[in-house]
């Protein structure tokens, strides 16, 4: 688990790929660290992990769409789907593996806020 650097969020420590960018992203400002979480209410998941990586920033929608993942199929087998290695999390404008989505979503749910 990556140590927190003084001012940074736990999400920032764990980093992600900004959707806009296409690029791991770190937050260091208050007004962006406002905005990453915020962001946050908003999550939506995807088995396109593999396809993901190397991509160019206008391609990022794109596979994330095309691998997206219904909430019929999540309820038929939400077991399959969240041991997937391809699984990741769109939280606002950042992609995230479920390695390092997991911890900030249940953050979320059982203290409704990531640092």
């Amino acid at each position: 688990m990556p140590e927190l650097n003084d001012g940074e969020s736990f999400a920032d420590a764990l980093g992600g790929i900004d959707f806009h960018k296409g690029e791991k992203k770190h937050v260091k400002h208050e007004k962006e660290k406002t905005e990453h979480k915020e962001s946050h209410s908003n999550l939506e998941l995807s088995l396109c992990g593999a396809a993901v990586f190397g991509k160019s920033n206008e391609d990022l929608n794109e596979i994330f769409e095309e691998y997206r993942v219904p909430y019929k199929d999540f309820l038929e087998n939400p077991y399959k789907i969240l041991s997937d290695p391809n699984l990741m999390v769109k939280m606002g404008n950042n992609l995230y593996d479920w390695k390092v989505a997991c911890p900030l979503i249940i953050s979320l749910i059982g203290y409704k806020k990531v640092r």
